[in-house]
This record gives C-alpha cells, structure tokens and sequence, in this order.
C-alpha cells in the first residue's frame, strides 16, 4: 500500500498553507507540491511518450498510474498507450492499478482524506471534495513538469463559494440536481477559479449524491475545487437551493444545451447507458435493475450497465441485481468510465441516438461523429430502455 505524503501548498513566501487554499484572491499563484499525482490512459499519446524521457524529480509514492478509460483496451491505439505507461511505472517504481474501475470513484472512496492534494488533467477532480481532498486540474503539459520539477503552480483567477439548501423533491435526480448546479457556475464564468461547494442542503445528502454534484460542477470550467469549509472568505456565492430542481436533460452537441425534459419532443433512441461518474453508483444501478425487473428491455434497443468500481459491481451482484438486469437483456460491462466517452464501448454509428448518465455529449464521444448523445438521470434512461424513447413528461413503472 502506498503512504500517501501530506505535503500541501505553500507560495514563494511561505503564507499559503493548505487550508487557507480557498481564499486565494484573484492573481494570486501558488507553488503546489501535491500529496499525490495522478496519470491515466487518458492522456495523449504524444504526452505518454513524454513519460518515459521524464527525470522525475517527485517522490515515486506521490504518483499513481491508473488505467480506466479504456479498460480493457479496446483498440490498438489505446493497448500502445497503456504499455508505455505500464514501462513507465515500472521504470520509475510507480504503484499501477489497472482495474479498479473509475479513478475520480476509486481514490474518494479508498484513498483521499481530508486536506489531501490531487492533482491530475481529468475534468471531475471536485470530486475529491466529498472526501475532504482538493483536487486541482492540470494541463497535460502541466502534468509532465509537475513529475519533472516535483511542484507546479496555480493560479485561481477568483474563488467561487456554492452554498446549496434545501432537499431535492420527490421524483428529482441527484443528476439533476448537478446539471442546475453546473449551470448556475457556469453563468459566473468559472473558468480557473476556486471553486468551493458546501451549505447544508448539500452535507445532508448522500456520498453518491454528492459526487454526482461535484464531478458536474467543475466542468463549468474551475481550476480548483475544495470543500465549503475551507473557504471563509470568496469573491462570489452561488445560492443553490435544491427545492427549486426541476427535471432536465442535454441535449447532443455540448455541454451547455440544458433544457428542462418536460415538453421534450418523443425522441427514439437507439442506446441506452447507466454508468459513468454521473450513474455508475449503487442506487443507480439498483433503479435501473427496479424498472426493468421482470420485464424485457424494448426490442432493438442496446442497453450497458456499467458500475464505477469493483466495491460497486460486488454489491450490485450480492444484491441479484446483475441477474436481474441480464434477465432483461441488459448488457453488463466491468467497472470503468465505460461508454462515458469512449471508442471501444458501447460505441454508436451514424445517426444512432444514444441516451446516457454520461457526462460527454460531443459529436464523437461515444462513437461516429454522426451519432447523438443526450445527458439525463438514470430514470429518464432506464424508461428509455423499456420504451425505446425519450419524452418528457413521462415516468415509467
């Protein structure tokens, strides 16, 4: 097991320190040594090849190699990727893990405590927050000299605090809830700043729904994210009150397409996905496995469960919802972002319409450049599975 260092943050002067990260004011920069450095098969080949010229000059126990994007490789381009980044790790004495399931869940759920650093190039680190955890989004040329010069530098251009009260009512999704969330960030211009979720409405929800919330909200474009109370201090406050949610779906193309689902066109689907960091979770899984229990997904339509981590895919099993999903003609995929964003998994064709707990919906994210993805709740795709439709308005039984 690795021992995972706490050595936090400090600026040219000494006077940042790691709970005072959230009150950075805009054009402050901060030296940032992380407790721990994370590298996935995400990155580029071109960046992958970078590695393994790389002096590091960090602590091999600060550095985790993961893979989870594309697990088991499932193309030739990816199975290159993940050997050099297999002779990396060995090269440089790395701890490698190659099938936990999705990082972001792996590591809130195992491995961050409170005030620890994360820093890695994927777009959910907020995620970390609900473990205590900073999470700090790197470039990938950021990346390769934070290994090389153990430290790197960051700059939040304002602190962003979200105060969220209140609880969601019945029938609304934790999904949501982060797609309101998401677009009440993005609305402040988000991009760079330190981002800070907390209130009471969001300590009273569960971890999942809090992850959720939190891996959405800093693809608004933050740099930064931590937990609530670490900030005393932001240049601005989003109150979010979760009474107000209503139910909502993106619609293909960009994240930014938000639109409330009722009085959605009746829009027929192809594929169906309930996986990902929105809808990989327990609940999720044990919603699908609810409505489709003794009955047969709709003829024609492909339909993945994907649960986040091993723990996930255990529990889901113990519970016989496995077996009742591949009852109902449910593929079941192992732990892994999946068809989240992908070319290997569950991937659609041209003109193919794919519903999904996703968090991408850009042309090509999960297949052809002429397919569609719409982002939903995983009750809105588990009626799609059984309809073979999206409409608003509707709730299946």
């Amino acid at each position: 097991m690795i021992e995972w260092h706490q050595i936090g943050l400090a600026n040219a002067d000494g006077g940042v320190c790691l709970k005072e990260i959230g009150k950075l004011l805009e054009g402050d920069r901060v030296r940032v040594q992380p407790d721990l450095i994370v590298v996935n098969d995400g990155l580029s080949l071109e960046t992958i090849n970078k590695l393994s010229d790389v002096s590091m000059s960090v602590e091999a126990n600060r550095v985790l190699v993961i893979f989870d994007h594309d697990i088991p490789a499932g193309s030739f381009e990816t199975a290159k990727k993940q050997k050099k980044l297999i002779a990396f790790a060995k090269s440089k004495g790395i701890k490698l893990e190659t099938a936990k399931g999705i990082g972001y869940h792996y590591l809130t759920n195992q491995i961050v405590g409170e005030g620890m650093t994360v820093a890695g190039t994927g777009e959910h680190f907020g995620m970390y927050t609900v473990s205590g955890g900073i999470g700090i989004k790197l470039s990938e040329e950021a990346l390769v000299s934070l290994l090389t010069d153990g430290q790197t530098s960051v700059q939040c251009s304002k602190t962003i605090k979200v105060e969220v009260a209140g609880q969601l009512k019945d029938g609304i999704s934790n999904t949501d809830a982060a797609i309101g969330l998401y677009k009440a960030v993005k609305a402040l211009k988000a991009e760079g700043a330190c981002l800070a979720l907390g209130g009471q409405g969001y300590e009273s929800l569960d971890v999942d729904s809090k992850k959720v919330i939190a891996s959405l909200a800093t693809r608004a474009g933050s740099g930064v994210c931590v937990p609530g109370d670490m900030v005393d201090a932001s240049t601005e406050v989003v109150q979010y009150d979760l009474s107000t949610v209503t139910k909502a779906i993106i619609e293909p193309g960009a994240i930014d397409n938000i639109r409330g689902i009722d009085g959605l066109e009746k829009q027929p689907v192809d594929a169906c996905f309930v996986g990902g960091c929105l809808g990989g979770n327990i609940d999720s899984i044990r919603h699908i496995a609810k409505m489709t229990a003794g009955q047969r997904i709709k003829h024609g339509v492909r339909v993945l469960v994907a649960p986040d981590t091993n723990e996930t895919y255990l529990k889901a099993e113990k519970e016989g919802l496995i077996g009742s999903l591949i009852d109902a003609g449910v593929q079941i995929c192992n732990p892994g972002c999946s068809s989240c964003l992908t070319t290997s998994i569950g991937v659609i064709g041209d003109g193919e319409v794919m519903v999904s707990t996703g968090s991408y919906n850009y042309a090509g994210c999960c297949g052809t450049d002429g397919s569609k993805v719409y982002i939903a709740s995983t009750e809105v795709v588990a009626q799609a599975a059984m309809t073979g439709y999206i409409e608003g308005g509707q709730t299946h039984e």
